[in-house]
């Protein structure tokens, strides 16, 4: 109907839904960084969902690695989910796709396959968890990363015009956090660790950044 293709229009073209596009870039983009030094990268996604972002992200990659690989894990408890990005994700010799089937207990308990990443990552997770989870799940990821590996999670702030819309007719309702809440649960996590929180281009999205030291002080 006229008024459906109304409501769509103006949904995927709000700051919100923008907002959830450009998280995607900047993960792209680190990705891409960290290749660029790299001659094989580790990348995990939590929750991962259909994993659009990666189909996305695999369209956007170079046509050609130069003999570099990236092995790609995707986790999500949802098999159904898991079985649609199987699917969808187009598949390149230079990038190896693992799909793995857990939810977080799996991995605050250590029981999915998660040792040595270069990058972990999860833009739409945090918004469900209370904090005493959340700190529980960033310490078991900071202690899957790599010496020099990174860590990105995202959480919508309140600054979003789609709230009302979400929590009134969807019942869609979200943890939302700050720059210093986030800051916090990440110091709470992992104190060696060090800590950033950046924000996608419409301020609507913000990331929390750990960086695993290269050498870390044990003292």
């Amino acid at each position: 109907s006229n008024i459906g293709k109304l409501l769509n229009y103006f949904i995927f073209s709000n700051p919100s839904s923008n907002a959830i596009r450009n998280r995607g870039k900047i993960v792209q983009g680190l990705i891409q960084q960290k290749l660029y030094f790299a001659q094989t990268l580790e990348v995990t996604e939590i929750a991962c969902g259909p994993a659009r972002d990666v189909e996305d992200m695999m369209n956007r990659l170079p046509k050609n690695l130069k003999n570099k690989r990236i092995h790609w894990k995707l986790i999500d408890k949802d098999k159904q989910a898991l079985a649609y990005a199987r699917q969808n994700i187009p598949r390149r010799e230079d990038v190896i796709l693992n799909f793995i089937a857990g939810g977080i207990v799996d991995i605050i308990n250590r029981n999915v396959p998660l040792i040595q990443q270069d990058i972990i990552y999860s833009l739409g997770l945090l918004d469900y968890l209370e904090d005493k989870i959340a700190i529980k799940l960033l310490k078991s990821l900071y202690k899957s990363l790599k010496p020099g590996g990174t860590l990105l999670m995202g959480n919508f702030s309140r600054h979003h015009s789609l709230q009302l819309l979400m929590e009134v007719f969807s019942n869609w309702k979200l943890i939302y956090r700050e720059e210093e809440q986030l800051f916090a649960l990440g110091k709470e996590a992992a104190p060696q660790g060090r800590h950033f929180v950046m924000a996608e281009p419409e301020g609507i999205n913000l990331i929390l950044v750990t960086s695993k030291p290269a050498v870390e002080n044990r003292s």
